[in-house]
């Protein structure tokens, strides 16, 4: 009840835990969240992730992250449309155009995500 009342004080219609697992945070929230999907080579996520957690045998940390990579996929199967998906590689390359793209995404503005597609054929 408390943060009901701080979100409606600050003009916000509603609030959620950093904790909140993906699953939550769908049946809090129904259509109106959206999914960014960063997505790059396993064996560079595998690798990143061996030197950042406890149990570092990569056959662990393929597992676990093959484990979430599905939860995420079927969540995206169900809510297609509200799904952005960007390759980690084609940020860095052009992070310009691709922010655009996924501006266009967040703001539900299609003609942003048509210059972003624009300005990515014309480069």
């Amino acid at each position: 009840a408390l943060l009901d009342t701080y979100a409606e004080v600050n003009d916000c219609k509603t609030w959620l835990c950093t904790a909140a697992t993906p699953i939550g945070l769908k049946q809090h929230l129904g259509s109106r969240l959206k999914y960014i999907y960063l997505y790059q080579d396993p064996r560079d996520v595998c690798l990143f992730l061996r030197d950042s957690t406890a149990d570092s045998h990569l056959y662990v940390v393929a597992e676990k992250w093959a484990q979430e990579q599905e939860t995420v996929m079927d969540m995206a199967r169900d809510n297609d449309s509200n799904v952005y998906r960007i390759n980690r590689e084609a940020l860095e390359q052009d992070k310009d155009t691709q922010m655009g793209f996924l501006e266009g995404f967040i703001s539900g503005d299609k003609a942003q995500q048509s210059d972003a597609a624009l300005k990515s054929m014309e480069s």
